[in-house]
């Protein structure tokens, strides 16, 4: 089955299995390591979509929305299994380095090790990558942004099933031979037989079928004359077309062991589908950060203005008063001060008594519709016990009444430099001491 004869739609589409065709070189730059691989797509059915062999770096384009399944050549790993009575897979882990650690040819510390997440019994399937062959395959797939959730071995390609045996023979002649749930390997075609004949002859549980599939017609004759010496001793051999090898494959890696484990479980996470309410929550919440960043700037201004008014205010008090008390409000030693002075013998004044005695006559007892009715304050001065205070009015007749006013209450007055400047008559008074 290859991509030419299936055409599906990009959203029907929800898992890609990417198979590695061959071990994965550690020395290899990886900006320059291409390689072709065999790209299965699935349906969410679990139905197959399409098949075909293409570059890695053309992977991405069908992997980006589904989620990605990568299977290593199984080269590149040791498969095994432990018999031991745990489901923690914490203590499994643990233990695997030292129960294997004679059937290993380099050192466990060079060596990753990973476990099925479910079992059926005490026999738990074990997967073995060294190290820096694990890294090569995450700095590949990074570099092609390439995003697994699982990265297994090529032998789970093929089915298992008690007393039976599964055959894979690929375009380049690359055998997989999955003898049980945790036993196979992987050879050339010419090691097939004499390997094959070992194993039958030294199995305790003799084989009574092997299915199996060639992708490569050109030895299919080749296979066909082994197989058929095979069934002279009694084992059946029975063809598995790819479309059923492919068929349910999906399913198969939820209980396989994930490589995607303890060191390296964070490394390639899963991409998850974006929630659409996720987009405008995060914005209101951004929006929200931004007016409590607002609120708490106004309030530190506001309390800063508070602080500078205060600092102000005692400033005139010690202008005025000669010895502010700190227990009292500003409001109540500014009454004290007043009642003080209205009770006194004459002293000199000052700028507040002064400008207190002409204050009703300004704008105490006015009663415009305007500001721009009455009489404006345009100025103040106080110099040496005079009190300069500069007007003005609609209407010089207003200025005039104001001065027969103030006649009355304030000796000590004078209204001059009266004049009209576009309508609006303008005068200073002067309050002396």
């Amino acid at each position: 089955m290859t991509s030419a004869a299936m055409r599906p739609a990009d959203n029907q589409q929800t898992s890609v299995i990417i198979r590695f065709l061959q071990a994965l070189p550690v020395d290899q730059q990886t900006k320059d390591y291409d390689p072709e691989v065999q790209c299965l797509r699935y349906a969410s059915s679990g139905e197959l979509l399409a098949e075909s062999k293409l570059h890695l770096s053309h992977c991405a384009a069908y992997a980006a929305s589904a989620e990605l399944t990568v299977l290593l050549a199984m080269d590149d790993v040791f498969l095994s299994q432990l018999e031991i009575k745990s489901k923690k897979m914490a203590q499994l882990l643990k233990a695997a380095p030292f129960m294997l650690e004679e059937t290993l040819i380099a050192g466990f510390e060079d060596q990753h090790f990973s476990l099925a997440k479910s079992t059926t019994d005490d026999c738990h399937q074990l997967l073995v990558i060294h190290k820096e062959k694990m890294q090569a395959c995450l700095d590949l797939l990074q570099h092609q942004q390439l995003n697994a959730s699982i990265i297994s071995a090529d032998i789970f390609l093929l089915p298992y099933v008690y007393a039976e045996y599964s055959l894979l023979i690929d375009d380049q002649q690359r055998v997989l031979l999955r003898l049980g749930r945790s036993e196979g390997f992987c050879c050339s075609l010419v090691e097939l037989e004499p390997l094959l004949m070992d194993i039958i002859e030294d199995q305790a549980i003799e084989a009574e079928t092997i299915n199996y599939t060639c992708l490569n017609d050109a030895v299919a004759n080749q296979l066909e004359r082994f197989l058929a010496r095979l069934e002279s001793s009694g084992i059946v051999a029975q063809q598995l077309s790819p479309d059923d090898l492919y068929l349910n494959l999906p399913a198969l890696y939820k209980t396989q062991p994930n490589l995607l484990q303890g060191e390296y479980k964070a490394v390639n996470k899963p991409r998850t589908e974006a929630k659409p309410w996720r987009y405008p929550l995060c914005l209101a919440l951004l929006w929200l950060l931004l007016v409590s960043f607002s609120w708490q700037d106004q309030l530190q201004q506001l309390q800063a203005a508070n602080q500078q008014t205060q600092l102000n205010i005692h400033t005139l008090l010690k202008q005025y008063i000669t010895e502010p008390d700190t227990d009292l409000s500003a409001e109540q030693q500014l009454t004290d001060y007043l009642e003080a002075k209205s009770s006194s013998k004459p002293v000199q004044r000052g700028f507040i008594d002064l400008l207190l005695s002409i204050t009703p006559e300004l704008i105490g007892e006015q009663s415009f519709e305007s500001e721009s009715d009455g009489i404006n304050i345009e100025g103040i001065i106080y110099k040496e016990g005079q009190l300069q205070v500069f007007i003005s009015a609609i209407d010089s007749e207003m200025i005039e009444d104001l001065r027969l006013q103030l006649a009355d209450s304030i000796k000590s007055l004078e209204i001059d430099q009266l004049s009209i400047n576009e309508g609006l008559s303008s005068a200073r008074v002067v309050i002396y001491e």
